[in-house]
């Protein structure tokens, strides 16, 4: 991302923040129209707290809240925190996913977490129905800077913060990475990191659709077209891969015909060229598999990834 792109997203997710926080520094006063009780601590059986419907942006809309699940209490130190952004092909889905049996299994993974003693927080944002590109960065970007902000009231380390997302949600994920400073690592499944080849790669795979709508309904404009290239170009990973950027962990499907694994391997390759720290994990499976979530070597592979990342 250019500086200028990257100052302008940056001003705008502080404002943003600023107008959730005017209410004072504590966490359950995120806005002047946020109700105390929306914002209440409840305990699950596990021992974990989970604070909801947190604000992190003015607007009175759904899109700008956040849950956070905190883990039992392990020690002096506050834990690393593991922003989960929701897939949905920037359309369906929501902070709730990380609580119920969806396809993918989420909610198998923030178990995981909770259970190594990190906290978990999951972010909604903006739908492409709502809002073109670069809203949505905008809105993760804006919940981090928050979530930093309100950390010590929330009890978790707002330095060791982590990005995870499945399909337009690891795009997210990986997006907001590299381009917000002091995030620790980035983990995308089955991301989309190149909207450009999008198309290409799906014919390439010999997908049965090879249009995806959805990236032209995101960015305004079919990204393949001159058009589009400009919002392609600044809504894209690998266009924003330099040397520095925080490690990455990438898991795709061999299969998968709604974001080929050309997308994370292109992205890998342009990764390891700069000289940052990269994985990329496949296996024999499509998009969505909940595999990628609750199989023991997968699961293995991320903690083992997080450990180094926020250690």
């Amino acid at each position: 991302m250019s500086a200028s792109r990257g100052t302008a997203a940056g001003a705008l997710a502080l404002a943003l923040v600023l107008a959730a926080c005017s209410g004072g520094g504590d966490a359950e006063s995120t806005s002047t129209s946020t109700p105390a009780s929306v914002a209440s601590a409840s305990t699950e059986s596990s021992g974990a707290t989970v604070r909801r419907d947190l604000r992190y942006a003015d607007g009175g809309t759904d899109s700008h809240l956040l849950d956070v699940h905190i883990p039992a209490p392990s020690g002096d130190a506050p834990p690393a925190l593991v922003v989960y952004i929701h897939g949905g092909g920037w359309q369906v889905g929501s902070k709730a996913d990380l609580d119920r049996e969806t396809p993918a299994r989420a909610d198998v993974m923030r178990d995981l977490l909770l259970k190594e003693g990190y906290a978990v927080a999951s972010v909604n944002y903006r739908k492409r129905s709502d809002a073109q590109w670069p809203a949505q960065g905008e809105d993760v970007a804006a919940a981090i800077a928050y979530l930093r902000q309100q950390a010590k009231s929330l009890g978790v380390d707002g330095e060791r913060i982590v990005t995870l997302g499945d399909s337009a949600g690891g795009h997210l994920a990986l997006q907001t990475a590299y381009t917000t400073d002091g995030i620790r690592g980035a983990v995308g499944y089955y991301p989309v990191t190149d909207f450009a080849g999008w198309q290409g790669d799906l014919e390439a795979a010999k997908c049965e659709e090879t249009e995806p709508q959805e990236a032209t309904e995101l960015l305004g404009a079919d990204p393949a077209t001159e058009e589009g290239a400009a919002a392609s170009r600044s809504a894209s990973p690998l266009n924003a891969v330099r040397a520095g950027l925080p490690p990455t962990l990438l898991f795709h499907g061999k299969y998968d015909c709604e974001v080929p694994l050309a997308q994370s391997t292109r992205l890998r390759d342009a990764l390891e060229k700069a000289g940052d720290s990269v994985e990329l994990v496949s296996n024999d499976s499509g998009h969505s598999d909940p595999l990628f979530f609750s199989d023991p070597d997968m699961q293995q592979r991320l903690l083992a990834f997080l450990e180094r990342a926020t250690g």
